[in-house]
Formats: structure tokens, C-alpha cells, sequence
């Protein structure tokens, strides 16, 4: 059961006592301002989970966004501080040498993601005083 729903996919799992083309759920939440992605699946009838922090493995974030959906992160105010959201930025994990064109991308055309990779970066934007909003996709899968 998914702590909030920020979407899910169904993935294939290696396993070197499991059939082969047997399957898990990979999913992202959010736990104390992190991104965690969490992989359950059953091993011989055994429950097994495997989860990371702060970034999905490509393979799993890619399974999230093309059964779950593209969101958008929009950013239509950046509220009175670019300093501020240029801090959030970089607390988000984009890179310095990126940040300024981070927060070029989030004025003009926004930036896409999973669900909760937006929702935890509008956070923190929102913290810095930014209005934002997280949309899906009209394009995306799941909508």
C-alpha cells in the first residue's frame, strides 16, 4: 500500500530463484524531505523490498513515468526572492552550474517529472516563497 499516491509501475525483477518474467511494483514517496523509491515483490511466496534514496534508478523512475504519467512543476511566481529559490534548487540536487538555468526552465516553460520528484521540489519552493503548482500531463500516461 502506497503511503501516498504518487504513482506506480510494474517492473521486471531479477531473481535468481524466481521464474523468469516475474514482476514487482516500484513506486516513489516521500519520507522526512527525501525521495525514497521503493521495489516490493515476492520471492517464493516470501515478501522482499529493496528501496533507495533521493534519486530512482533511471530504469525505475522511466517504468513510473510511462505507467503513471508526466507531471509538470510550474512555477508562475517565484515570489520575492530568486536567491531563495536558487537555494531550493540546489537543496533539490541540481547542480550549480545548472541552477540558474533551472530556475530559467521553471519560469518559462516549467520542468517535468515524476509526481513526487515535483511535489517534494514545490515543497521546497514553496518554502522559499515561490507560488507552484504540480499538473499532470495531457500527453501522460494514467490521465
Amino acid at each position: 500500500m502506497l503511503p501516498m499516491d504518487f504513482g506506480q509501475a510494474d517492473v521486471p525483477v531479477a531473481c535468481d530463484t524466481c521464474a523468469e518474467g516475474h514482476t514487482g511494483v516500484v513506486y516513489e514517496t516521500i519520507i522526512g524531505g527525501r525521495l525514497q523509491w521503493v521495489l516490493d515483490y515476492e520471492c517464493e511466496g516470501s515478501p522482499i523490498e529493496a528501496f533507495g534514496w533521493d534519486r530512482s534508478p533511471d530504469e525505475y523512475r522511466q517504468a513510473i513515468l510511462d505507467q503513471s504519467g508526466t507531471f509538470r512543476l510550474d512555477v508562475p511566481d517565484a515570489g520575492g526572492s530568486r536567491v531563495a529559490v536558487l537555494k531550493a534548487l540546489r537543496d533539490g540536487g541540481v547542480a550549480w552550474v545548472d541552477v540558474a538555468g533551472g530556475l530559467d526552465a521553471l519560469l518559462d516553460e516549467g520542468i517535468v517529472g515524476t509526481c513526487a520528484e515535483l511535489s517534494l521540489l514545490a515543497t521546497r519552493l514553496e518554502s522559499a516563497g515561490a507560488t507552484v503548482a504540480v499538473v499532470r500531463r495531457a500527453d501522460a500516461a494514467g490521465g
